[in-house]
């Protein structure tokens, strides 16, 4: 079995995340003959994303698992069932519209902060890997020297909030698939 972490076990893991993150991959780039290596933190701009314009998905689970009942329910007439249905669907329609969605871009450093689960999707090269290095970095340097984050709103310079830092667990899919053992 596994051994639990450690204090010392854990600040190894956290100096080697840093280790590998400190420095921004430029492979793939245009490079000249001169090799340069760019700190992370020193040249990373956060991304900036809109909000999907969509129901949430508690809503949309909710809504699937109630529709499901209903179609488990035998002793409805079709029209019984139909109105429910309409019932439904209005109920999700109204949650929709006491919630509204801001089409304003959103600080994704600052999403990651809110909300515990976060899918990034995005076109290769859109920044999605460089945002998570940088994630990964600053929380794992924070943890470290035993700070919290400060984040500065862009929209008011004088916004400054604090932030505990999470503790980041760092997978890279791509470097996971090149290792043969999980296809046996």
């Amino acid at each position: 079995g596994l051994e639990p972490s450690t204090p010392s076990s854990r600040n190894i893991y956290l100096q080697w995340l840093v280790k590998h993150n400190l420095y921004i991959d430029v492979r793939g780039t245009f490079q000249t003959q001169r090799q340069v290596k760019l700190r992370l933190n020193e040249i990373y701009i956060t991304l900036r994303a809109r909000p999907e314009e969509s129901p949430n998905s508690a809503d949309r689970r909710l809504l699937e698992e109630e529709m499901a009942q209903l179609e488990r329910l035998s002793g409805l007439s079709a029209e019984s069932r139909e109105d429910r249905q309409d019932e439904l669907f209005a109920r999700l329609a109204k949650s929709s519209r006491n919630q509204p969605i801001s089409n304003t871009p959103v600080d994704l450093d600052e999403v990651v902060q809110e909300k515990p689960r976060l899918v990034i999707l995005g076109d290769p090269g859109s920044g999605k890997t460089t945002l998570l290095s940088h994630l990964a970095l600053t929380h794992a340097e924070a943890l470290l020297n035993g700070t919290a984050l400060v984040q500065t709103k862009p929209q008011a310079e004088s916004a400054v909030s604090h932030v505990q830092p999470l503790f980041p667990i760092f997978l890279r899919i791509a470097a996971y698939a090149e290792f043969e053992d999980w296809k046996k």
